[in-house]
């Protein structure tokens, strides 16, 4: 697609820009060099390009199928992610929606009351279909709203998996060149010939320590450089203090390093405390030395990696950056072994030898992984959620590879977060509420304007009702009860307001501002309110399907005259 010396479009200054190359639309992005540990490289760019038509074909939601779905509902209404706008947009429409169903539903009173509408079957069905239409707008926003979430959601954990997959394809390419460095270093002339002798004296110390000095002067990615013999013991270092000539080291990788059968051989050690490293936790590589005569070993050479910095700089190296080109705040990256056991960590979340806490799921899924293999997913730890990327090492070349004896596997796990931890709001799912109407029955019927408190739906006479309106500007009245609302102002008059939420025996999660308030006849000019959740339908009940409660029932107090007993077709939807 793209020929060597073609000239490329950059796109340097802004996030992507939509080139043109070869008569097709790419989707492109240009970036410079971050550097590594101070090293800039030779100026080169990398420059990505993807053709417009393929580059959204990816079903965003398949990233998040793993994902429990609360835990994505609670990311998805996070505020660090979305911005108000955004969120409050299924907010909005909510609103939108409620008005036009109070709309409908005082619209199908006024026409049950009025005695001179003359179709008030047509007005009713048509006032329906408007709440319909209005309600499959909303939806379609609402789907539109989570798509949008869902793709953006997605793209954090595609990162995430990518990063990790950056971090552990540095730490094979790194810890390839330590294996090939104790080979090299090993078949240094001078440490064949001195180790082959019987005896050394302190000149050929001294010179043995020069150049492993000078080797270790070069390659700054070690601590020490250790020489030492059949024993174990230390021939030479490059850093006196934390071995010395003449000591032993009583370390299980020198005896795997001093059984090597030939040059291409080496060993390390496992990832642990040692005082080679200050009792800190590092790997040793070694490759044994041999006789420049017979090839039969002499001793051996063990290079002390300096893991804390490097492998810290490694992890840092495959964070995400914000436009600044820093570290996005509370991101953070860990490498760890197949026992748990953290290797190294970006910042201060995690200590090498601690074990990885994480809930159980996330750490079944990133501890099943094989060689090569990446996973992402969402995941608690503290008191946030963060986008968890994991990859599993797999080696680099010859090193870890079909042919190498060496196996150590290793994660690379980068975190993203994505907002706090926060209790889930209570919701009630509001079954709707299925009435069979009676309209074209011959038969006497009443209109029952139906109301839901919490999962309760109850039912009003519609000829008793004036209209629903929003409780704006209601009045709470200190001590007045709990069953006692406060005033609203209705018509320029201030009526009274019930909560009629106890006396229903139903349960209200709602704030007073997000309920409605029923307005009833109490005699010509006057008013009074109850509090409702929401508003059903009004449909047309023959009065035989209205049943007296009896007054006995608690103690005369009952809230209710009577009940609807469900028609044979409301039957079927039971």
């Amino acid at each position: 697609h793209v020929p060597i010396d073609a000239p490329l479009h950059l796109v340097l200054d802004e996030g992507y820009s939509i080139i043109r190359f070869a008569g097709r639309e790419y989707l492109a992005t240009t970036r410079a060099t971050q550097g590594y540990q101070g090293y800039m490289g030779p100026g080169w760019y990398g420059h990505v390009m993807i053709p417009v038509q393929h580059a959204f074909n990816k079903d965003a939601s398949e990233m998040l199928r793993g994902v429990d779905a609360e835990v994505l509902a609670s990311v998805m209404r996070s505020p660090s992610l979305f911005g108000e706008t955004l969120r409050n947009i299924p907010a909005q429409a909510e609103g939108i929606q409620a008005d036009l169903n109070r709309s409908v539903w005082n619209g199908n009173v006024r026409q049950g009351n009025s005695r001179q509408a003359m179709n008030p079957t047509f007005f009713k069905i048509l006032l329906w279909e408007i709440s319909n239409t209005g309600a499959k707008t909303k939806d379609v926003f609402e789907r539109s709203i989570a798509n949008l979430h869902e793709t953006v959601v997605s793209a954090i954990l595609q990162d995430s998996r990518l990063m990790a997959s950056l971090a552990i394809d540095i730490m094979d390419r790194n810890l390839y060149e330590r294996a090939n460095d104790c080979r090299w270093w090993a078949l240094t002339s001078a440490f064949r010939e001195k180790l082959a002798r019987a005896e050394l004296d302190d000149t050929d110390r001294q010179e043995l320590a020069g150049i492993l000095d000078y080797i270790n002067g070069l390659y700054t990615v070690y601590s020490n450089l250790i020489l030492f013999d059949l024993q174990g013991r230390v021939v030479a270092v490059s850093r006196p203090g934390e071995a010395e000539a003449g000591a032993t080291v009583a370390e299980e990788w020198v005896r795997r390093v001093l059984a090597q059968d030939d040059s291409q051989g080496y060993a390390v050690s496992s990832y642990a405390a040692t005082p080679l490293y200050g009792q800190r936790h590092t790997y040793i590589y070694g490759a044994a030395v041999r006789n420049p005569e017979d090839s039969a070993v002499v001793g051996g050479v063990g290079i002390v990696f300096d893991s804390a910095p490097q492998f810290t700089a490694m992890l840092q190296d495959a964070l995400p950056r914000d436009e600044k080109g820093e570290a996005v705040a509370g991101s953070f990256a860990l490498f760890v072994d197949r026992q748990r056991q953290i290797i190294a960590c970006s910042g201060e979340q995690f200590a090498p030898g601690e074990k990885l806490k994480l809930e159980e799921g996330a750490l079944t899924n990133i501890m099943a992984l094989t060689a090569g293999v990446s996973w992402s997913g969402v995941t608690r730890h503290g008191n946030s959620y963060y986008a968890l990327g994991a990859r599993m090492s797999k080696g680099y070349r010859e090193y870890k590879g079909a042919e190498d004896a060496y196996r150590n596997d290793v994660l690379a796990l980068v975190f993203l977060p994505l907002c706090e931890v926060v209790a889930k709001p209570q919701t009630i799912t509001v079954p709707r509420l299925v009435v069979h109407s009676d309209r074209n029955h011959d038969t006497a019927t009443v209109e029952i304007a139906t109301f839901h408190i919490g999962e309760t739906w109850l039912g009003l006479r519609a000829d008793q009702v004036a209209e629903a309106v929003d409780p704006v500007g209601i009045t709470n009245v200190p001590g007045a009860g709990n069953y006692f609302g406060g005033y609203v102002m209705y018509k320029g008059r201030p009526i009274p307001v019930y909560d009629v939420a106890e006396l229903a025996n139903a349960r209200t999660t709602l704030d007073i501002s997000q309920r409605q308030v029923i307005v009833l006849r109490k005699g010509e000019n006057a008013h009074f309110g109850i509090l409702a959740d929401g508003l059903g339908e009004i449909p047309e009940v023959a009065h035989e399907r209205l049943q007296a409660l009896p007054a006995m029932l608690a103690g005369g107090n009952v809230l209710g005259e009577s009940i609807v007993t469900p028609s044979d077709t409301d039957k079927e939807h039971l």
